[in-house]
């Protein structure tokens, strides 16, 4: 991803004795915002599997 990550957040959950991590972050791209949402799975936990990407508008979402 090339675009900007500004704030995330993760769970962690043991499921069959493997660790899985969900995270979702907010890119900010040319043309508005975006919320990210992809998880880990050991044993790689930096490779990224995506579940969505969704547009959240032109101007920043409050909270983040």
């Amino acid at each position: 991803m090339n675009a900007e990550s500004y704030d995330d957040f993760e769970w962690y959950e043991k499921i069959n004795a493997t660790l899985v991590r969900l995270d979702a972050k907010l890119l900010k791209k040319p043309d508005g915002y975006y919320l990210w949402v992809h998880y880990h799975i050991t044993p790689d936990m930096s490779e990224h599997h995506d579940i969505a990407e969704i547009y959240m508008g032109k101007n920043k979402p409050a909270g983040w």
